[in-house]
Parts: C-alpha cells; structure tokens; sequence
C-alpha cells in the first residue's frame, strides 16, 4: 500500500539540483557544480516549480533568490544525505583501491606543514584514486564539515570540541622554537616558558583563520612575550628571526628549516602536552569506510611524528 501516491511522482534527483542552487544561486554556477549542462539545470527548475507549485527562485539581476518554500526543502537535504550515507554507503563498505575523488582535509596552518606529505603519501598507497586537498583551517571548518565540503579536519589544540564532530587523538606533539644562530635561545638543551618571554615572537597562521586563536595558544604555554607578526606561513616567520632577537614556533623537529636558523626543544607545561586530534563529523564515525582511512591516516602519522 503507498501512502503517499503523488510523492512517488518526485524525481529525488532534482532535491539535489535545488540544494546546489540554493547555495550557488545561479544555474550556470549549479550545471558546473553538477556536471550538467545549464539547460539541463533550469528544465529540472522547472519540473521541481510543476511539482511543488511554487516559484522556488526569484530572479533578482544575476541572482536566483530561494522562497520560504525553496529554503525550508533546502535545510532538509543534510538529514536526507545522512540518511542515503547510512543506509547506501555503509554496506557497501567499498574496497579502498575502488575508491575515487578528493578528500578534503584541513588544518592550522603549522601543521598542514607537517602532516600534509606523509598523508599525501599514505593515501597513496592505500587508495590511489582518491587525492587529498590541503587547505588552512577557518573559523567555520564545523558548519563546513556537516555540510560534507571538509572531510578531516587535524586540531592541536585543547579547547571543547563541538558536539557535531567525532574526535580521535592521533600521536603527542612535540614543540620546538626556531631563532637565529647565535641567539642567546640557541645555546640552550631546551627552552620553558620563562626563557621566551623577554623576546617578540613571529607566528604563522592560517590566512582565514582568527588571530586570537594564537593568542589563546600562547596562554596556554604561559608565554607574555609580545607578537611581533603574523605570517602565512612558517617559512616566512622564519625569514624574519634571522635579522632579530625574536623567535618562532615548530611543531616537531621539522624539516623546513632556513639557513641560519636554529631549532631548540621547547618544554611544554605539564597540563597542556596536548595531543594532534583528528575529527570527522559524527554522522561519519559509523560509516565503516571513513572509520578506515581515518585510521590508517592516524596510524601513518602516528609512526612519522614518532620518527620525526
């Protein structure tokens, strides 16, 4: 017995075309998103318009923009993917070399410069059609990974995590400071945190991440010293310890280090020897694919940072 005869007259596939849309606001952006051509994308418009009886889309100049009815279906479609993932997906339980597409992972920015090689080399291996793409870490890394556009995501640090992600620690991190040959740092075995605070520091950062986020880090290793830039990246931080007293960070004894600078163990107060973490969204921490890439990701990581 069907329940509900006109539902069984709705294509499912023109729910997707409506979520992109929503989101793009443009055919021509949808039919690229898509893989279709953008005639294709306004005659699915159209029937989805026949069926629900409702304009879905204003045209405003180069924009369509979604009515009530349009964004009310819009926020239905994550529930409908998870539901699809559960019951599709996760039998299927592919075999790893069948595997094909990007997975996209993110990180702060120091320790992209760490793990995106050995991940990179380690997908490899396993799954050789899938390619990783890198990319820094942003404020809205969560809402991007329930909307499925951030798969991984790797943190080092300790604050909560939210409740939509499902999070593994992965191998302890080691911490060094970076400064120029000759500083009086460099003389040292090891460096605490009484030992930075008398010098600037010069930080890398994620280019859309918060600065605050370091701010908060740096209380973390109870360090007063005062920033004395923000970078894009390690190496550029590094660029300018070599024509001052000030010094960087490292996560681990990394490779990336310039001529003239120097790496010296730093001692990381007790109560925050924080481990990487890796996190996935929870709707994912079931589905039996997922769950073992993310370990062998782990466990490869795990052996480099212990190597390292």
């Amino acid at each position: 017995m069907i329940l509900y005869p006109r539902l069984m007259q709705l294509d499912f596939n023109l729910l997707k075309v409506l979520y992109v849309l929503v989101e793009v606001q443009s055919t021509v952006k949808a039919a690229h998103m898509l893989h279709l051509s953008q005639p294709a994308v306004s005659k699915s418009l159209n029937k989805l318009r026949d069926y629900f009886k409702d304009d879905l889309f204003i045209r405003q100049g180069n924009q369509l923009h979604p009515t009530p009815l349009a964004q009310e279906l819009s926020t239905l479609m994550p529930q409908l993917q998870q539901a699809f993932i559960k019951v599709l997906v996760d039998p299927l339980a592919l075999p790893a070399a069948e595997w094909e597409g990007d997975i996209s992972i993110s990180a702060p920015v120091e320790l992209l410069d760490i793990i995106a090689l050995p991940i990179t080399q380690c997908l490899a291996q396993i799954t050789p059609n899938i390619r990783p793409m890198f990319r820094p870490i942003n404020n809205d890394f969560v809402a991007q990974m329930s909307s499925g556009k951030l798969n991984i995501v790797f943190l080092h640090s300790s604050e909560n995590h939210a409740k939509e992600l499902f999070v593994q620690d992965v191998a302890p991190l080691s911490v060094s400071i970076l400064c120029r040959e000759g500083h009086p740092l460099s003389q040292k075995a090891n460096v605490i945190s009484e030992d930075l605070n008398p010098y600037p520091v010069f930080l890398a950062k994620s280019s859309e991440f918060d600065s605050s986020y370091l701010q908060r880090l740096m209380e973390q290793y109870e360090l007063t010293s005062n920033i004395k830039g923000l970078f894009h990246s390690s190496l550029m931080a590094q660029q300018m310890l070599g024509h001052s007293d000030g010094y960087s960070f490292a996560f681990t004894q990394q490779q990336h280090i310039l001529p003239g600078i120097q790496s010296v163990p730093f001692v990381v107060p007790a109560q925050y020897q924080k481990p990487i973490q890796v996190c996935i969204p929870r709707n994912m921490k079931n589905n039996s694919n997922m769950r073992w890439a993310v370990d062998q990701i782990r466990d490869c990581l795990s052996a480099h940072l212990s190597t390292v």
